[in-house]
């Protein structure tokens, strides 16, 4: 898995039709309502930690290959 920052996950993110509900400092809160998404924060550092990377796909419903796809 190549190192993957917030900023390009993000991006990922609204490819996918996600949006941006909030956000303050480096901390974006997203959700996507219309599958029912519960919302959740993607920290924007230069490099996410493997666990929180695996939370983003995890709570974005995506399969990692196809999220890494995307990035």
């Amino acid at each position: 898995m190549p190192p993957v920052s917030g900023q390009e996950a993000l991006k990922a993110l609204r490819r996918k039709g996600f949006r941006i509900r909030k956000g303050r400092g480096d901390h974006i809160v997203v959700d996507k309502p219309s599958d029912n998404v519960l919302p959740f924060v993607v920290p924007l550092k230069d490099e996410l930690k493997k666990g929180t990377y695996h939370f983003i796909i995890k709570s974005s419903k995506d399969f990692k290959e196809e999220f890494e796809h995307l990035i």
